[in-house]
């Protein structure tokens, strides 16, 4: 007995051909491509951690998580960064930012600093 939707082929069968494959995942690279160009690019900087008052780790992978699809964590080697995230483990914020003179930073401080910076990312 015949499963009720599978029902008999009539006339010739459709194999596509390579190039069809080809042609869809070269769309979906390049819409990836596209996603990745929108995404903010956004270098970390931690403090020394000489008197931190949370786990900055952990703040950072909440950001991350909160902002994922979002923003684009990078390496300081990247070509192309938005603006550098200076996480500071204490409100005196005395890490040596001048390294990135000209640039756009945003620090964070606290770990109310990390809630109001997804909620600026994500509007």
């Amino acid at each position: 007995m015949r499963h009720p939707i599978v029902k008999e082929a009539r006339g010739p069968c459709f194999v596509p051909r390579r190039r069809d494959f080809a042609g869809q995942a070269d769309d979906r690279s390049q819409m990836a491509e596209n996603r990745q160009k929108l995404m903010l690019k956004v270098e970390i900087k931690y403090c020394g951690g000489c008197n931190p008052y949370y786990d900055r780790v952990a703040l950072v992978r909440r950001i991350e998580s909160g902002l994922k699809g979002k923003v684009e964590f990078v390496s300081p080697e990247n070509d192309h960064v938005d603006f550098i995230m200076a996480v500071e483990g204490c409100r005196t914020a005395c890490a040596d930012l001048s390294s990135f003179d000209g640039k756009k930073i945003r620090l964070i401080t606290h770990q109310d600093d990390a809630e109001e910076f997804i909620q600026e990312i994500l509007k």
